[in-house]
């Protein structure tokens, strides 16, 4: 056959074009206006600072005559001064996310132009990409089908999104996913909104293992409850003997017992030290990510979806009881107790004095035992999610592209104004196709430049979209 173009309609934009442009303005006028909300809070801050400093200074020079009034004075700006931190950082995030938001309304209008150079290319190649398919059916790396796709930014949701190319799925599962995709296509805001709290993993390694096994073994402390008892009593013996020390006037016994104490906690820490570092390193992995899966997943929980795979995915991320973003918060504000080991001056006395690790790898240890196990099944659920709202991204820019009907045992490809997807619309050649049953061919002919190889691609690509 000779390409033969099919009628379309080239330059038109999609309705989703203007869309964009208008939520853009809207994000850009969002931030402009929390930019100078923030300058108030800093101008404030800076103020209520000043403000301290003088009632310091004062007190320094007049220290042999300084009223009680200052002191006060100095305590009032300072205690103003903490509480206006938290809103001050609230207004800063929700600055960030307005510019998130603008940015990512950029991508998707360069996204619709097919504006390669401008748009962020993905970082993951996932590993059963190599070698599996043609490297000129565009399919991974920049200008390709998986460039174009790019709004999955979790590396599960990447992982998930190059699997769906690469691995053809069942016509049962490609119909669930159409489902879901259909619903989630005029879903723009919760799309985006899931994208932008992912956003900052883009440029994180994709390896989490070293987290979900942690998650998913044994606990140690908690097979041991001798040790996890120790660690409870020696702190109140502890203080308890330095009480008595303090409160004695004799100058020898009562430092005893409080010595002796504080020795056989360095005891005890030094014994387990190797394998409770062993066991925050595991659980610690990936930190900065915990609060970035927390954030996306929170943008589902609560929502309620018609299609059975959404359904199963918003199961998934909000068990009964408490959500899944509730619980990785919990993970990570108990991590936050287990980084004081990093700072040597704060963590010996404690140590010493509380035998912290015990206590912080026991809270940890609750979590593993509690649903560490439910971990993957999470992280899975959230890159299931984004790897179909990139398709539903695809499907919104796109409202004329059609859902391919996919059989079990059809023995033949038959499309009508075929396209190749990675050409943008202005330029764009569509054709009627139709190739097998077994037994026939198509022949394609035509002169140089004149578009044979573009079609075959398009075959292709079309191909690997319908099965994904």
């Amino acid at each position: 056959m000779d390409p033969a173009p099919t009628p379309h309609n080239p330059g038109a934009e999609p309705p989703s074009a203007e869309f964009y442009r208008q939520r853009r303005a809207a994000f850009a006028e969002e931030e402009r206006r929390l930019a100078r909300v923030s300058f108030r809070f800093s101008v404030f801050r800076g103020a209520l600072f000043l403000a301290f400093v003088a009632c310091l200074v004062t007190i320094l020079v007049r220290a042999a005559v300084a009223e009680w009034e200052w002191w006060v004075a100095a305590a009032f700006f300072l205690g103003v001064f903490v509480l206006v931190l938290p809103a001050h950082e609230r207004v800063i995030r929700r600055q960030r996310r307005a510019a998130d938001l603008q940015a990512v309304n950029d991508e998707a209008l360069w996204r619709i132009a097919r504006e390669w150079e401008r748009l962020p290319l993905p970082s993951l190649v996932h590993p059963a990409t190599e070698g599996a398919l043609p490297r000129d059916l565009g399919l991974f790396g920049r200008a390709s089908l998986f460039h174009l796709l790019g709004t999955a930014h979790t590396p599960p949701g990447k992982a998930a999104l190059a699997e769906w190319l690469v691995r053809p799925a069942p016509p049962e599962e490609i119909a669930r996913r159409q489902e879901a995709v259909a619903e989630l296509a005029p879903e723009v805001e919760l799309r985006q909104q899931v994208q932008v709290r992912a956003r900052p993993m883009e440029k994180v390694p994709p390896d989490v293992e070293t987290f979900l096994r942690w998650a998913a073994g044994e606990p140690w402390l908690l097979r041991r409850p001798w040790l996890i008892w120790t660690a409870r009593l020696m702190p109140l013996v502890t203080l308890g003997a330095l009480v008595l020390a303090a409160a004695t006037d004799l100058p020898y016994w009562p430092s005893w017992p409080a010595s002796l104490c504080i020795t056989v906690n360095l005891v005890l820490s030094y014994a387990f030290r190797e394998r409770m570092e062993e066991i925050f390193n595991q659980a610690s992995a990936r930190e900065r990510e915990f609060r970035l899966y927390a954030d996306a997943m929170e943008a589902v929980t609560g929502k309620a979806f018609a299609a059975p795979a959404l359904q199963r995915i918003a199961q998934e991320l909000s068990p009964e009881g408490r959500p899944a973003h509730a619980w990785m918060d919990l993970l990570d504000r108990r991590l936050v107790l287990a980084d004081a080991r990093h700072a040597a001056l704060l963590h010996l006395p404690l140590q010493l004095l509380t035998l912290w690790d015990f206590h912080t790898l026991w809270l940890l240890e609750r979590w593993q035992q509690a649903v560490g196990r439910r971990a993957r099944g999470w992280l899975a659920a959230l890159g299931e999610l984004e790897a179909l709202c990139a398709l539903a991204g695809l499907r919104y820019d796109n409202p004329e592209w059609a859902f391919p009907a996919v059989a079990e045992g059809e023995n033949c490809f038959a499309a009508r104004g075929l396209g190749h997807p990675l050409i943008p619309e202005p330029r764009r050649v569509t054709n009627d196709v139709e190739v097998g049953p077994p037994g026939t061919f198509l022949l394609v002919t035509g002169s140089n430049m004149s578009g044979k190889s573009t079609l075959l691609r398009a075959i292709g690509i079309n191909t690997v979209l319908a099965q994904a």
